[in-house]
């Protein structure tokens, strides 16, 4: 099974965030099967705001640091933490993580979507292995999405290539009350 699989189950794939290791620790404790990060608890513990780009060097090190346990990794890297594609994609290359969470905004201000797909194309032409979360923003800031009604990917990016798009929402319990995901943490 891989961290792509996960998000092909029958049911939907709860991804729970840490911020540190003993975080990670606990929600591993629980029973999930991969852990996300998040870059407002990275940027909290450090005293820095979310999305300013202040967490690109602490994920490096979390990123390591959680590496070892036994489980799938995703981190939240904000907008890539460059404007520029292929500085986006050489970060991620950087990372030993299996799937990565990117956002469409920086510090509040979406950015046009074929920045963000060229984005999203660099990566996975760097590292085609790593699940592309591309997340749309547009539920954060209050925005009418930009995005085409139905979007497949970025041109030149494979049917096969594992990628996703979401937008952050808090789920009911009944959606995920019952997963066995979390069965162990109640």
């Amino acid at each position: 099974m891989t961290f792509a699989d996960l998000h092909r189950g029958e049911l939907p794939l709860l991804l729970p965030n840490a911020w540190d290791v003993p975080s990670a620790l606990a929600l591993l404790e629980c029973g999930f099967a991969a852990i996300g990060t998040t870059s407002f608890g990275v940027a909290s513990s450090l005293g820095k705001p979310d999305g300013g780009r202040s967490t690109s060097q602490a994920n490096l090190g979390l990123a390591a640091a959680l590496r070892p346990l036994d489980c799938y990794l995703s981190m939240d890297i904000e907008d890539g933490y460059a404007d520029d594609p292929d500085e986006a994609a050489d970060y991620v290359a950087r990372l030993p993580v299996d799937g990565i969470n990117i956002e469409d905004s920086t510090d509040e201000t979406l950015v046009e979507p074929q920045r963000h797909a060229a984005k999203v194309l660099a990566i996975k032409q760097r590292s085609p292995d790593v699940f592309v979360n591309a997340r749309i923003d547009t539920y954060w800031l209050g925005r009418t999405p930009r995005w085409p009604r139905r979007w497949t990917g970025p041109r030149g990016t494979s049917k096969r290539a594992p990628m996703a798009s979401s937008s952050p929402a808090l789920p009911s319990p009944a959606c995920c009350g019952n997963s066995p995901q979390r069965s162990r943490c109640r």
